[in-house]
């Protein structure tokens, strides 16, 4: 009986899977050594949890922005941050935003930021799409259009330089 493959192709194979789950490993190794993590937990005035925070950090040198937000437990995770210089901005409703630059990054390292968000005004927007007829009460006059086929229909009244015109007299 003969084998599909002779049993040298098969030790071939089996080398370069190995091999290549061997160089995947090694560069998901070498990826995480480059790269940074950042959590942290968000709290108010009396240490309880800031849900739903935003958390914005933006490398200073590339401009990339990475999110995450906290979760019902006020924690924030944002991983795999290549390394740099960082701004980090905490966004929550109700609170004052809280900002934070030059947070440096270095390979395989985990920066934990544990942040106390002050209690601040409340903003509110509201925006009016709607148009509202003018009432005039300063004075209480009427109007009317006159179409211009009502003008056509009138009777035409010719002034004249006698003194004795008025408009009943026969033209």
């Amino acid at each position: 009986m003969r084998q599909p493959f002779p049993s040298t192709t098969r030790v071939t194979l089996s080398g370069m899977v190995a091999l290549c789950l061997c160089g995947m490993l090694l560069l998901h190794s070498a990826r995480a050594q480059s790269t940074s993590l950042v959590e942290g937990t968000l709290v108010d005035a009396s240490s309880a949890a800031v849900p739903g925070a935003r958390v914005t950090l933006t490398n200073q040198a590339t401009q990339v922005v990475y999110r995450s937000a906290s979760n019902h437990l006020g924690v924030f995770r944002v991983p795999t941050l290549p390394l740099g210089l960082y701004r980090v901005e905490i966004d929550a409703a109700g609170f004052k935003p809280w900002v934070q630059t030059g947070l440096a990054l270095e390979a395989g390292q985990v920066r934990t930021l544990n942040v106390t968000l002050e209690v601040g005004a409340a903003q509110q927007t509201i925006e009016v799409n709607a148009t509202v007829n003018v009432v005039e009460t300063g004075k209480s006059a009427t109007g009317a259009e006159i179409s211009p086929v009502t003008i056509q229909q009138a009777p035409c009244l010719r002034a004249t330089s006698s003194p004795a015109w008025s408009p009943w007299s026969p033209a």
